[in-house]
């Protein structure tokens, strides 16, 4: 995983502060985690937030956040994930975010999206693609976790399925969802979808 360096500041906390830090261009946030004495409000720049974009894509998972937090005249670096964020559903814009404080030598749990590579014999043969989880639960060193688990769907036929158990993971990997959740399957086509096709090929021959 991806270590990515941003400056933070040790906000304050009360009536009006927030919407006055989002006035200035910067957004509120909170990290927390179980090595720190308590949880630290900060304020990132909106600049420094847009790193984490690629692309006008948003991929927190992809990064490690190395935060450099000023405090006055002190300051200290915090290792962290980002956790959550908030969105007004006006402006489309963020507004609040939580880090996740960790260790680099300590186990993390977290969610890794999963993502789908292939193209399915089954769909070639009119078969439905069928998502079931789109993201698995791990544990592992902040270091290991990868920024998203591939799961290659080329070989699966109308009728076939993969669950987590399925998923090949590294030996630093340990999932923790449950093995028998379905990642995707392959289903028949409607009976309705399968007379359609086979008016239109009637149609055709004549």
């Amino acid at each position: 995983m991806e270590v990515l360096e941003i400056k933070a500041y040790r906000r304050k906390v009360g009536k009006g502060w927030a919407k006055k830090y989002r006035k200035e261009g910067k957004i509120p946030a909170i990290l927390y985690g179980h090595h720190l004495e308590e949880s630290i409000p900060l304020a990132i720049d909106r600049k420094e937030f847009q790193k984490l974009f690629k692309k006008g894509k948003y991929e927190p998972e992809a990064y490690i956040l190395k935060i450099n937090i000023e405090d006055g005249v002190e300051s200290k670096v915090e290792n962290a994930l980002l956790q959550d964020f908030q969105i007004d559903p006006l402006t489309d814009s963020i507004i609040h975010a939580d880090f996740h404080a960790v260790k680099m030598d300590e186990l993390v749990d977290t969610h890794i999206p999963i993502l789908l590579v292939g193209d399915a014999i089954g769909i070639k043969k009119g078969g439905v693609l069928q998502h079931g989880i789109s993201e698995i639960y791990i544990r592992a060193l902040p270091a290991d976790i990868p920024t998203h688990i591939e799961v290659d769907i080329s070989s699966l036929d109308i009728g076939d399925s993969i669950l987590v158990g399925d998923i090949k993971v590294s030996e630093k990997i340990k999932i923790l969802t449950p093995l028998n959740e379905v990642v995707v399957s392959i289903l028949a086509p409607q009976r309705g979808e399968i007379e359609a096709e086979t008016k239109v090929e009637g149609e055709i021959t004549t």
